[in-house]
């Protein structure tokens, strides 16, 4: 089988939700002809799988080989941020930057970092620097939002969200962002709203469970709590959300 046609199915094996088959695919494309695309995605996939320090591996290996490959440092950023280690994240996009200053995708992730670090006006240099260069950066408008709502502008937040929604119908995240935002505003039945849109997008989406969660224990609909915040603690892996699941256990615990 052919690089190509080993690396398209391992991608849509990953759109489809099946790891094992996208990691299978994978390993068989490197064996086949090492690639900066092969590697991305066999580190996807062993991320999908929890497999972590594995994924790290062979993104490093793969700089001692491809040096030049900015994509393996946006990777490793986003690793780093994935584990909560900021200031790492940052120095791996600098470098990507250093490679490739016109990409709007490693300015965005830059923004995330940034405001992840209590930056948020360096964040938001980013964020706009990556609007610049791709006027439907998603993840920059949203980023924006969540800045606007730091400094409790909630009508401009509300309306970079929107705008995030509008560009990309399929993402599940200006959804999220917009249901947290009304939630914040005591408006729970729009908070509702957006967590099931956010979810027919994406039903893997943690997040969305957890604000979901929220909203049906402010109801007294303690049932449908109890299945929101078990699902939550259930998708929610990463290293980062310790505390945030210790806290939804102590609540379940409370309904019980």
């Amino acid at each position: 089988m052919e690089q190509h046609t080993l690396i398209d199915k391992a991608e849509n094996s990953l759109e489809n939700g099946d790891s094992a088959a996208a990691l299978d695919y994978a390993e068989q494309s490197l064996a086949l002809e090492d690639s900066v695309d092969a590697r991305l995605l066999l580190a996807e996939a062993l991320l999908e799988r929890g497999s972590l320090e594995s994924a790290w591996r062979r993104l490093e290996e793969g700089l001692e080989i491809f040096p030049e490959a900015y994509e393996l440092f946006l990777a490793l950023g986003d690793l780093e941020f994935e584990r909560d280690r900021g200031e790492a994240s940052l120095e791996f996009y600098q470098r990507a930057l250093q490679l490739e200053p016109s990409d709007a995708e490693v300015w965005s992730s830059m923004a995330a970092a940034q405001l992840n670090l209590d930056q948020p006006d360096a964040a938001e240099e980013s964020a706009v620097r990556a609007l610049e260069l791709d006027p439907e950066a998603v993840l920059a408008l949203s980023l924006l939002g969540d800045i606007s709502l730091l400094r409790r502008q909630t009508d401009a937040a509300e309306d970079y969200y929107e705008q995030a929604r509008d560009l990309d119908p399929d993402d599940p995240q200006p959804y999220l962002s917009l249901a947290e935002l009304y939630y914040d505003c005591g408006e729970a039945d729009r908070a509702e709203t957006y967590c099931q849109q956010a979810l027919q997008r994406h039903a893997g989406l943690a997040e969305a469970y957890l604000t979901l969660g929220y909203v049906c224990l402010d109801q007294d609909r303690h049932s449908e709590a109890r299945d929101a915040f078990s699902q939550f603690l259930r998708l929610e892996k990463s290293p980062a959300a310790e505390a945030l699941r210790n806290e939804v256990t102590a609540v379940l615990d409370g309904l019980k």
